[in-house]
């Protein structure tokens, strides 16, 4: 089994959605599972790859339209599109990002399975952070 896991960011300081992304996926290639992770990042370069044992790792530059859409990143939606039919399942986490959409459209398509876990991302305080946006999303 192929698995994609697709994080808005691998950046530590991003706190817990991060921390589950590493573990979950390291634990999975621990048992044999081939897993990806595809990621952005608003740095040019990134090191957070370095915590992903065994794991296939991407991260992909961010584009000046994360001021309004948080990680929006062509490059990874390029990628995504031409590769996601080598994987059996995507498991996107957090919800507010570029990346769910395109996870979306392509698992869609190519009727992937597809798997979303929010991290708490739709508790009321979340929510009320920039309720418009997140209204319209």
């Amino acid at each position: 089994m192929k698995i994609l896991h697709v994080a808005a960011s691998l950046d530590p300081e991003r706190g817990g959605p991060t921390t589950v992304v590493i573990e979950l996926t390291q634990a999975l290639a621990r048992k044999g599972i081939d897993v990806s992770v595809f990621a952005a990042s608003e740095a040019a370069t990134s090191t957070y790859t370095s915590d992903l044992k065994g794991v296939t790792a991407r991260i992909f530059p961010t584009s000046f339209i994360s001021r309004i859409w948080p990680y929006h990143s062509p490059s990874f939606a390029k990628a995504l599109k031409e590769e996601s039919a080598n994987f059996d399942l995507i498991h996107v986490h957090e919800i507010w990002h570029h990346g769910v959409f395109c996870c979306y459209k392509v698992a869609k398509a190519g009727r992937i399975p597809f798997l979303v876990t929010s991290h708490g991302t739709l508790e009321p305080w979340c929510l009320n952070q920039k309720a418009l946006k997140k209204e319209r999303y």
